[in-house]
């Protein structure tokens, strides 16, 4: 029976099975369905089939089963041609359906004819392991698949030299290097396929695959030679720090087999803490001798940030920044478009004015970072807004865009056009602009406060007052027009209740400014009838003020012997709708009529807080009412109700304002609390009652101030 045997030639097909797996779950998540991305995501786990086989050689089976499986996997790996061609009319946006069915027809014989022992004939065994031997029919798919690689690598090619667009070139050229790789690797898998003991290099195919995801689900590419310069720096540290291991380990070899757990132990933290001190000693290095520019970058960072911190004026820090990043870079031109006082138009060198919408202005507060045009063009993530980035790339002849935002505002745009030799910005370069902006942000916006404040200074003491004066005269007019409202008002209102036999009142009105949209009313009707009532008008000031007067006005006329409480609420409404109409106030009311022969309570009430009637046993009874507030669009049916009142029973009519009344944490003084007062106090004389009752509420005030009107009236029964 097969016994499984660590190999190291099992690694690179291992790699390439789980490479492909991961860059197909990266691509089918990434895209969403997107066309381009689903049809890589097949080609890499096609392109596993192949290396898959050579890792069930390396398994413990036996060598039916291993044939078995390279057949099968060979059936999978026929269609990569026809996949590979689909992906790459795709990406190129081309349409040949003929030539892809005839590649569809091919890839299906191809996979029909693996099955077949002419396909493979056997299986060859070599020091590194074991390969299928290839047949006639192999022969002829490797024609198949030689003329697909060989027919991408050529379309690839000749769109390379179409294309302008900067970051489509590079995509291109990523697509194109993965061909050439891929091709050469699975080129040296046909030698042993036919004899010749050769590794068969293509189960390096994660290389390719890897290279080609990167071109294809990377937006923003790295130049390829880039790319080389990290992976040559990479080589050299290894190298640095291998060699040294690797001669220290030969040397000692021998020392190190006589040595027990604990030496070795103590031994591995020397040599540890030995390989991170010489890291540290040779990164620098490493880093300077490969990233020179990155480091000039940094000194002109520092350079500039100092200097544009410190000008004042917009055109000078303008200046400055602009050649700071134009000598860093070499940019061909550069220009820092200043956004105009109170619009969304931007003023620059070149440009003499750039209108940016709020949409744009919107988007850059959340993507507050480089734009490349190229990148606007084909990245998903500028979908909603790349219409109106292309539309001001456009406008500004630029190549890339940086804004500059300081407190959520849109102070300038930094706009350029690329780099005079020709080349695309290094990620070192872009970085160094991302560092910059934000010290230009703040130099651009302090240089317009500066330049602000110049400006207000001149008129500032002149504006204060002026406006002084003009508020000093209108608060004097407020106050004289107040002041005579509130004589007008308590000449109009009544300023003392008329007391009936039987009957004992007291009532108070505390305006919360000079006038009150507060008032209670209490008159005889008749010998034996008393009219007593509240009222409270929406709002405060003049407005509710002038509306009391002509509630006070109707009420009179509507008061009169004979007439339900009902009837009196509902004529009130009629009459009074025209006025509260215009103004759009309304008001809630309480109205009763104490009948002293048949001693009851005939009431109704308009939405206003229900009074409460303490007995003679300081049980407390509320009088409940659901009629609506008295308004122009608030007109209801209203009906009266009756209560019986017994000697001793005390009435209380009341506004909101004492119940509203907050302290300085916002609690409200609460009905319970005025509830509890009506009850403790039911015994004393009622002025005295009312008295206390107001006092308690003010003093609960915080720093005695008043949000509302506050109106208390008291009837007692005798």
């Amino acid at each position: 029976m097969p016994v499984f045997e660590l190999n190291i030639y099992a690694i690179p097909p291992w790699l390439s099975v789980l490479s492909g797996l991961l860059i197909a779950f990266l691509s089918f998540i990434r895209g969403r369905g997107a066309e381009e991305s689903t049809l890589f995501g097949i080609v890499c786990l096609l392109w596993t089939a192949l290396p898959g086989s050579y890792v069930v050689h390396y398994l413990p089976v036996n060598r039916e089963v291993m044939l078995s499986s390279d057949r099968w996997m060979t059936s999978l790996y026929a269609f990569l041609p026809f996949f590979n061609i689909l992906l790459f009319h795709r990406i190129l946006r081309l349409r040949r359906r003929l030539l892809e069915v005839a590649f569809f027809v091919m890839s299906v014989l191809s996979s029909v004819l693996a099955q077949l022992p002419c396909f493979y004939t056997g299986l060859l065994e070599y020091s590194w392991g074991v390969i299928a031997s290839g047949g006639p029919c192999f022969g002829l798919f490797g024609l198949y698949s030689a003329s697909g690689t060989v027919y991408a690598i050529v379309l690839v090619a000749l769109h390379l030299k179409q294309k302008t667009e900067r970051l489509r070139r590079l995509k291109i050229q990523y697509i194109l290097l993965a061909l050439i790789t891929g091709a050469l690797l699975n080129l040296v898998n046909v030698l042993p396929l036919y004899g010749i003991d050769v590794y068969p290099l293509g189960n390096l195919t994660f290389i390719a695959m890897s290279i080609m995801a990167y071109g294809i689900l990377k937006h923003r590419l790295m130049e390829v030679e880039s790319l080389f310069s990290l992976t040559v720096m990479w080589i050299v540290t290894s190298l640095l720090i291998g060699i040294p291991n690797g001669i220290g380990l030969i040397l000692f070899r021998e020392y190190l087999a006589h040595l027990n757990t604990t030496e070795i132990i103590l031994l591995g933290m020397a040599w540890f803490y030995a390989n991170f001190v010489f890291v540290r000693r040779i990164q620098p290095m490493i880093d300077r001798l490969f990233h020179r520019h990155a480091y000039n970058l940094q000194k002109a960072e520092s350079r500039l940030v100092n200097q544009i911190l410190l000008l004042r004026s917009t055109s000078m820090m303008r200046q400055e920044f602009l050649s700071a990043i134009e000598r860093a870079i070499g940019l061909a031109w550069a220009d820092l478009l200043i956004r105009e006082k109170g619009s969304n138009r931007f003023h620059g060198i070149q440009q003499a004015e750039v209108e940016v919408n709020d949409d744009v202005h919107d988007w850059f507060l959340g993507a507050d970072h480089l734009c490349d045009r190229a990148t606007v063009e084909i990245d998903p993530y500028y979908a909603l807004i790349r219409s109106d980035l292309l539309d001001l790339f456009e406008k500004t002849k630029a190549s890339s865009m940086v804004p500059l935002m300081q407190n959520g505002v849109l102070q300038g745009l930094l706009v350029f056009g690329g780099k005079a030799n020709g080349k695309v910005l290094h990620r070192d370069e872009i970085a160094f602009i991302e560092h910059v902006k934000a010290a230009g942000a703040i130099a651009l916006s302090n240089a317009s406060l500066y330049q602000d404040l110049n400006e207000l200074k001149d008129h500032l003491e002149g504006l204060v007052a002026d406006r002084t004066a003009k508020l000093q005269r209108r608060t004097d007019q407020m106050t004289f027009e107040l002041r005579l409202a509130s004589v007008v008002q308590k000449s109009i209102l009544p300023p003392a209740v008329q007391e009936p036999p039987g009957l004992r009142l007291a009532a108070r009105m505390i305006p919360m400014m000079e006038v009150s949209g507060d008032f209670y009313y209490a008159r005889p009707l008749s010998d034996r009838r008393y009219g007593v009532a509240i009222i409270d008008v929406s709002g405060h000031g003049m407005p509710a003020a002038l509306l009391t007067s002509m509630i006070k006005t109707e009420i009179d006329r509507q008061f009169v012997d004979g007439r339900s409480t009902a009837e009196i609420c509902s004529a009130l409404g009629e009459e009074l709708a025209p006025a509260l109409a215009e103004t759009g106030l309304y008001f809630t009311a309480f109205v009763g009529i104490i009948d002293r022969d048949s001693r009851r309570l005939h009431y109704t009430g308009c939405g206003h807080i229900p009074p409460v009637i303490v007995r003679s046993s300081k049980d407390l009874h509320i009088l409940e009412s659901r009629g609506v507030v008295l308004g122009s669009a608030l007109i209801g049916v209203y009906q009266s109700q009756s209560t019986e009142l017994h000697p001793g029973d005390r009435l209380f009519l009341f506004t909101d304002g004492l119940m509203d009344a907050s302290d300085e944490s916002g609690e409200a003084f609460g009905e319970e609390r005025l509830y509890a007062l009506m009850q403790s106090g039911a015994r004393k004389p009622a002025d005295e009652q009312l008295e206390e009752i107001l006092v308690s509420v003010s003093g609960y005030r915080s720093n005695g101030s008043r949000s509302d009107d506050m109106t208390l009236m008291i009837v007692d029964v005798e």
